[in-house]
C-alpha cells in the first residue's frame, strides 16, 4: 500500500511540477468538469458490468500486500476501467469542440471549452496510469 501510495503521489506531483516549471498555472489544472467526466463516465461503466462488492473487492486486491488470494476478475475489471478512462477521454474532448464550435460567432470563448477538451484527456491518462498500476498489482499478487 505504501508503495502505490508513494507511486501514484510521485507521478502526480511530477505531473504538477513540470508543468508548473513551464509557466503553468495551477488552478488551471483544477477544472471540474473533465475531472468528473474522467472519474463518473469509467466508474459507471464498471458498474454497469461489475457489481459494487466486484468492485471493492478488485480495490482490496489491488492494495494488499500480495499474500491474499486475488479474485480472478480484479484484474480485469482494472483494465476495464483503464479503457474506460480512455473512452472518457473522447467524450470529453469532443464536448469541449461541441461547445466550441456551437459558439464560434464570439472568439472570446473559445479558451474554457478548448481547455475543458484538452484536460479531459490529461486527467485520463493520469487516472489510466493509476489503474494500469493496481491492474499490474493484482497481476503481481496472484503470481506469488
Amino acid at each position: 500500500m505504501a508503495r502505490f501510495l508513494f507511486g501514484t503521489v510521485a507521478i502526480f506531483a511530477t505531473f504538477v511540477s513540470l508543468f508548473l516549471i513551464e509557466g503553468g498555472n495551477l488552478l488551471s489544472l483544477l477544472m471540474l468538469s473533465p475531472l468528473l467526466i474522467v472519474i463518473l463516465v469509467p466508474a459507471f461503466a464498471v458498474l454497469a458490468v461489475w457489481s459494487l462488492g466486484d468492485w471493492g473487492r478488485a480495490w482490496k486486491d489491488a492494495l494488499a500486500r500480495g499474500d491474499a488470494d486475488s479474485a480472478p476478475d480484479s484484474a480485469e475489471l482494472w483494465a476495464f476501467y483503464e479503457r474506460m478512462c480512455y473512452l472518457a477521454s473522447v467524450v470529453g474532448f469532443i464536448l469541449g469542440l461541441v461547445i466550441i464550435l456551437s459558439n464560434l460567432g464570439d472568439i472570446s470563448t473559445i479558451g474554457r471549452p478548448l481547455a475543458v477538451g484538452l484536460m479531459t484527456p490529461v486527467y485520463a491518462i493520469l487516472f489510466g496510469i493509476v489503474a494500469r498500476i493496481l491492474r499490474a498489482r493484482v497481476e503481481r499478487s496472484r503470481r506469488a
